[in-house]
């Protein structure tokens, strides 16, 4: 194709636009009358106009491809030796299709970086350099090890470049030819693979041209993937020049794209999704085993109608010594529907991380297995004649409790670690048939306090008491651990473990097991859980995750926000980690009342929740955390009664002792007006976290919602006293003296709420000022209210409608409790059974808001 200098470009684009904004019948007349000295041109346009029309998504962005191509195929400014800004360009390291990437030393920091310039033809082009720009955000977001980095973006006398992570080491394409990769390693780089996209993915980002060339391997067999951020910007392939090389290469948009490594939908022009990556990554795996690409032909339409038509040849034809799970893996990687094959990388890596493991196991089988076997057979029949004797001593319960370790380095931004690593021992051992361990939050009150064994094995009914110290600093943590026989208070058992940076990872099994071993328990089946209880696959990951459980336990405006980010860096550390997962849903699931602050809406909280849910559960099936987040989803967004219910009592099933799991459930009873079921449930969830003011005040709002208001009276006294710093309790304390008609105590208690957080305390303030005739008070309250909600904060629709019901206009109360139920916000569905809207339920609209809601 004839080259065009940028005016020349720009006036076809002219010419391109102006033409299609035309009626079809009149473009033949302007395009002959604009371009009647120049034929070439015109059958340039009319070509766009016939593919734009085609392709329903071929001119998303607002300029052309094809001119995109043919501006860059001019070389770029040769920069090699010239300094711009700190950065002194080294030497030239590639071409791509928007300009050059050169090595450069960054004088302000003394590091080597990769600079990517916008080519010099597209400079001017302010559509190019706002997909210049782009690039560079989308691929900052991506903080990942097995991501190449963007440090920043910058223009500098003339010339626009991203600043890239340098990395040196081998393409990927350049390890394959050398055929030295063992199964072992080639399953480690394809999860880094994996674990890249997934990183991506979680960001709405599709890769779209993952190929061996797109993929470095340092010399420490790190994998990092390049040229993440620019496949998203464009949609469908177009064609190729006339002059094109004879290559499997194909332009998508301005980025180069292999025409072998694309999924068949992306050849067919289709909308994509994430399948398209896993299509693609299938083919590299692929390749890394047999050495070549299943596709690839001498031409591209045998290659275009291999991957459209034809299956691979099977990969153990050409690698027999595979496992035969790399088949079974590739087979549903290259599917040629995408429903078909895995439907997310997540799903992929764990399959991968599965076979892995298969693998190790193996390579650690011993080699001999006849004449050993048959002498272990022999002894096996004695040992059982012994075992039947012993059977009964060895498998005798346990009670225990493992009391939060103390925090004794001085250092209070350390609680975090000792109350983590105190629950998650317990979570390690919970599972175990053999060990009744109390719940972390049954043992929770004892932080801090002087520790009387015996008496404390009294009160819980246990007979070994576990407790320590956490010492040092936290790079050289120590940890003293101590078991004592709460019978008649001697040791059984003392020991100290180091506990500092990575050696903390591996601190709570160490524990578990000594605990398993001191108590002499035979290895049942279930046992074998301690094992392969689902964690995090590195420190940083683990150590994020207590971060995020630490700040989630306190659940305030200030603390969740917190325990969101720690949660999230646990994710993007290890993508896999289920339980980092299940926190940050239940996190998210906070944040549709006022009460926990206003920073994301309902609907955006309930979406994130839910999509944090479903890949816990997604990862680990048998996880109670996951199946009580997706029984809260379905509870608070879906308004799914049964399935939530469903959701509960699986959870329970798994684990009795898990407290989120009885509370929630309670909501779900008292909801659907099984009140007698709620309060004994409410109550289950409190005796398993009795330290917990949330459990108490679940306990104490379960009479309320009886119409028990005697119980409910003196049981939030109680809450009250023991947590007088708890606003919550104090909250619906203020609900229950509404319900009994005792408007001074509420009003007292609204009003000093009301001072500290208007959002959260403005609208039963606001209701209850209405009710006892105080109209100009309550008409102050909703215009703050009103002014607080333009301002800054989304305040829920329902609170406006309470404080409407209040002033007795029940047009506007059901208006804004239509819009409420419109949302889906979640405290709306206790209207059935919450006192506080007794002055609505005579109206016939009440019945029609309640059916909305699905409830029976």
């Amino acid at each position: 194709m004839k080259r065009m200098m940028n005016k020349d470009w720009q006036h076809l684009q002219s010419l391109f636009h102006e033409a299609l904004s035309l009626k079809v019948e009149d473009r033949a007349a302007y395009l002959a009358h604009k371009c009647v000295e120049d034929v070439a041109l015109r059958e340039k346009v009319e070509a766009l106009i016939e593919a734009s029309e085609k392709q329903e998504d071929f001119l998303e962005q607002p300029a052309l491809s094809l001119g995109m191509r043919v501006l860059s195929s001019d070389s770029t400014e040769e920069l090699t030796g010239q300094v711009l800004g700190s950065f002194k360009i080294l030497s030239l390291l590639g071409n791509g299709g928007m300009g050059d990437v050169y090595l450069a030393q960054d004088a302000q920091l003394g590091r080597k970086v990769a600079l990517k310039f916008l080519s010099a033809k597209l400079v001017g082009d302010q559509w190019a350099k706002r997909q210049f720009t782009k690039e560079a955000q989308a691929v900052a977001m991506l903080d990942h090890p097995n991501i190449c980095t963007v440090y920043g973006f910058e223009e500098t006398d003339g010339h626009s470049f991203i600043i890239m992570q340098y990395v040196e080491g081998e393409r990927l394409d350049q390890v394959i030819q050398k055929k030295e990769l063992e199964p072992s390693e080639m399953l480690f780089l394809a999860i880094q693979i994996a674990s890249a996209l997934s990183e991506a993915h979680a960001h709405g980002i599709i890769h779209r041209d993952i190929k061996p060339s797109n993929i470095m391997v340092t010399a420490n067999r790190q994998l990092k993937v390049l040229d993440f951020g620019l496949a998203k910007l464009v949609k469908q392939p177009s064609w190729p020049s006339a002059d094109e090389p004879s290559s499997n290469s194909l332009q998508l948009g301005f980025i180069p794209g292999t025409i072998s490594y694309m999924s068949p939908e992306q050849l067919r022009g289709q909308r994509l999704d994430y399948g398209t990556d896993i299509f693609s990554f299938g083919v590299v795996f692929y390749e890394m085993i047999s050495g070549k690409n299943p596709f690839a032909h001498d031409n591209k339409a045998e290659t275009i109608s291999s991957i459209l038509v034809s299956q691979p040849p099977p990969v153990r034809s050409s690698a027999p010594n595979i496992p035969r799970e790399f088949e079974r893996l590739l087979q549903k990687c290259l599917e040629k529907e995408a429903s078909e094959r895995y439907q997310s990388v997540n799903e992929l890596l764990v399959e991968l991380e599965a076979i892995q493991k298969l693998i190790d196991g193996e390579r650690r089988r011993p080699w001999y297995t006849s004449v050993r076997a048959a002498a272990a057979l022999t002894l096996l029949l004695l040992l059982i004649i012994v075992s039947t004797f012993i059977y009964s001593y060895l498998t005798r319960p346990h009670a225990i409790a493992i009391l939060p370790f103390a925090n004794e380095t001085g250092d209070v931004s350390l609680d975090y670690l000792s109350d983590g690593l105190t629950e998650n021992i317990i979570g390690r051992l919970s599972g175990l048939s053999k060990v009744r361990v109390k719940a972390f939050s049954m043992v929770s009150g004892y932080k801090g306090r002087q520790l009387d064994p015996q008496k404390i094995g009294r009160d819980l009914n246990v007979d070994i008491v576990v407790f320590g110290k956490l010492s040092g600093t936290k790079d050289s943590l120590s940890l003293q651990t101590v078991m004592i026989n709460t019978a008649d208070g001697s040791q059984l058992w003392t020991d100290s473990y180091k506990a500092g940076g990575e050696e903390l990872f591996h601190t709570e099994e160490d524990v578990s097991r000594q605990i398993i071993s001191k108590l002499e328990l035979w290895p049942g089946r279930d046992e074998d859980r301690l094992s392969v209880k689902p964690r995090a696959r590195n420190p940083e990951a683990y150590d994020q995750f207590m971060l995020g459980r630490y700040y989630w336990r306190f659940r305030d405006k200030t603390n969740i926000p917190k325990a969101i980010d720690h949660f999230q860096e646990a994710i993007k550390l290890d993508p896999l980690y289920a339980q980092a997962y299940a926190g940050l849903a239940d996190s998210y699931v906070l944040l549709n009342t006022a009460h926990y602050g206003n920073i994301l809406t309902t609907r955006e909280a309930m979406e994130k929740a839910e999509y944090a849910a479903n890949t816990a559960l997604e990862l680990d099936p048998n996880l109670p955390e996951a199946h009580t987040s997706v029984g809260v989803i379905n509870f608070k967004r879906h308004w799914n009664w049964p399935e939530a219910e469903k959701a509960f009592k699986r959870a329970i099933e798994i684990n009795s002792n898990f407290a989120p799991a009885h509370y929630w459930y309670s909501h779900v009873l008292a909801i659907t007006g099984r009140q007698r079921e709620a309060i004994t449930e409410s109550e289950l969830a409190n005796s398993l976290d009795p330290f917990s003011p949330l459990t108490n005040l679940n306990y104490c709002r379960s009479f309320y919602y009886a119409r028990d208001n005697e119980r409910a009276a003196a049981c939030f006294e109680r809450l009250v006293k023991d947590h007088p710093d708890y606003k919550n309790g104090q909250y619906v304390q203020g609900l229950v003296y509404l319900s009994r008609g005792m408007y001074q105590d509420a009003t007292r208690i609204f009003e000093k709420l009301y001072a500290a957080d208007k959002s959260s305390a403005g609208a039963v303030l606001g209701y209850t000022y209405g009710v006892t005739g105080r109209r100009d008070d309550a008409l102050k309250v909703l215009a703050e209210m009103e002014a607080l909600k333009s301002d800054q904060s989304d305040i829920p629709p329902q609170e406006f409608a309470i404080i409407y019901m209040g002033l007795g206009d029940k047009d506007r109360a059901f208006a804004w409790l239509k819009k409420a139920a419109d949302e889906h916000f979640a405290p709306l569905a206790f209207i059935g059974v919450d006192p506080l809207f007794d002055s609505i339920r005579s109206d016939a609209r009440f019945a029609d808001l309640y059916r909305s809601l699905k409830l029976p």
